[in-house]
């Protein structure tokens, strides 16, 4: 399952629904979601980042900048593994 949250305008929520999304997918739907921070203020890779230091469950986030088009490509090939 995919979700995308995105928009051009900022401050609109996009990375506290996304950290939110994860944080009850992990809790409630004992699945493992993996955040892609592809806004360079770098808000969800850094609240995961914190959140990895604490005693709360981890939830992975890789960062993506430019095209991310190939590097998204690659990673579904590895997960499919």
């Amino acid at each position: 399952m995919i979700f995308v949250i995105c928009n051009e305008k900022g401050g609109s929520g996009k990375s506290s629904l996304a950290q939110t999304l994860a944080v009850y997918l992990k809790s409630k739907e004992n699945t493992d979601p993996l955040l892609i921070d592809a806004d360079p203020q770098r808000t969800t890779a850094e609240w995961a980042a914190e959140r990895a230091e604490s005693d709360l469950p981890q939830i992975p986030c890789i960062e993506l900048t430019g095209n991310i088009t190939k590097p998204l490509q690659d990673l579904e090939k590895d997960m499919a593994q």
